[in-house]
């Protein structure tokens, strides 16, 4: 069965607290983008950018929103505390990604494009982009779209790819829930999910994974390879964000 996107193009990171979630990730070695504002879906961002992927702080900006597509998801999950809501899953062809869905019988919104301005390391700048909701029940816990860049140099420049935790690329998005794994394993079967010899349940994007594993209540992990060789990983759980890991894994990808 083919994966259901050729990556990740990103992890949505669900904050009350925007303005302190930044700062206790500068405090863990993150470089930080400037601050972003989405008019159209009333929420902000900062970002963390990484070689192959980002995560994307957001928060609920208190404007009026024209689409709502964003806060219906993002609301709840900061009124419980925060968490990883949502996952952007990438589309450089928008249109396979869709028929792709529709081999699946997977309901979509239309495509949107929308852009929104982007204060770059080489001046003021606007990035635009093309993003696709999925309504229907598809990665348990997640509320997933795709998303095409058409500026990626303004999200992803350079510059912002530099953590002082060498920090570098993404591997794999983890959820911790009994009942989310019960959900997984209903869903591998229609959508290309595989059973991990540690009785988890993962999808592959490329080379990033999703994986759910038993446990008590939901958490996240995110796991990202860094530029060390000692082989030491280290776990940071996040403060401002209720649930929320992270792994820093000495070595490459994988």
């Amino acid at each position: 069965m083919p994966e259901l996107a050729d990556a990740i193009d990103h992890i949505v990171i669900g904050t009350p607290n925007l303005e302190a979630t930044r700062e206790e990730l500068i405090g863990l070695g993150f470089q930080i983008t400037p601050h972003g504002v989405h008019e159209k879906f009333g929420t902000d961002n900062y970002l963390f950018v990484l070689e192959d992927s980002y995560v994307e702080l957001l928060g609920v900006s208190g404007r009026p929103a024209a689409v709502r597509t964003s806060l219906d998801v993002l609301e709840p999950c900061v009124a419980a505390g925060g968490g990883v809501p949502m996952l952007a899953l990438a589309a450089n062809d928008m249109d396979a990604a869709h028929t792709r869905l529709q081999a699946l019988e997977v309901e979509a919104t239309a495509p949107l494009f929308w852009s929104r301005p982007a204060d770059t390391p080489d001046g003021p700048r606007t990035a635009s982009f093309t993003t696709m909701f999925v309504n229907s029940p598809m990665l348990p816990g997640l509320k997933k779209f795709y998303c095409k860049h058409h500026t990626v140099e303004f999200v992803r420049h350079r510059a912002w790819r530099e953590h002082r935790n060498g920090v570098q690329t993404l591997q794999r998005l983890i959820f911790r829930s009994s009942a989310l794994l019960a959900q997984a394993k209903t869903a591998a079967c229609t959508h290309g999910g595989s059973e991990t010899d540690g009785g988890g349940i993962e999808f592959r994007f490329g080379v990033h994974f999703l994986e759910y594993l038993p446990g008590a209540d939901t958490r996240a992990e995110l796991h990202f390879s860094r530029f060390q060789s000692d082989g030491q990983c280290s776990e940071q759980k996040l403060n401002t964000v209720r649930g929320v890991s992270f792994f820093l894994h000495a070595g490459s990808n994988g």
